[in-house]
């Protein structure tokens, strides 16, 4: 069990990589859709801070609130703006910012079209890309193909006539 512990149970490890987890966030569209995918991804990489046992520094960390807050729409900044003036100042900003965002999502979530999820994602848009891939490999292919022909065979060259120019400039 100690052994374990010592190997997973890195906190400062974890932390770091939620917190790359929310720098490398999709910034979300004005879609209701996006915006609920978004304020899901976050709440999630903060319950995940929340739960550290080094949470205060994680929490109140400037950088990573800046950066969530450039990925923001301009209509979803001034909105923050608005909710962050109502909280209190002693609470860590991220956490506001993860109770922000659940208002948000749940507003939005009426008008989001609901997902139909027949795959998981990762295995269908793994499939698509190989079908790109193999697809525009395919009709390069056929281009320089069609270009090399039309090189070869091209009907509206004539040959010309070196010898009688030759004769006429002497």
């Amino acid at each position: 069990m100690n052994a374990l512990e010592k190997r997973f149970g890195r906190p400062d490890a974890i932390a770091i990589a939620e917190i790359q987890n929310l720098r490398t966030l999709q910034r979300p569209t004005d879609s209701p859709n996006s915006i609920c995918e978004f304020a899901g991804d976050f709440t999630n990489i903060i319950s995940s801070l929340r739960k550290l046992k080094k949470n205060r520094y994680y929490l109140y960390n400037p950088e990573i609130i800046k950066c969530t807050l450039d990925k923001f729409t301009s209509a979803m900044k001034y909105r923050w703006f608005d909710f962050s003036a109502e909280q209190p100042q002693e609470e860590p900003d991220l956490i506001k910012m993860a109770r922000f965002l659940e208002r948000e999502a749940e507003r939005c979530s009426a008008y989001a079209p609901p997902e139909t999820i027949t795959q998981p994602r990762g295995i269908r848009s793994h499939r698509r890309k190989g079908y790109r891939k193999r697809f525009l490999h395919r009709q390069i292919e056929e281009r320089t193909q069609n270009r090399t022909d039309r090189r070869v065979r091209a009907p509206y060259v004539k040959k010309r006539d070196t010898s009688s120019r030759t004769a006429k400039h002497l």
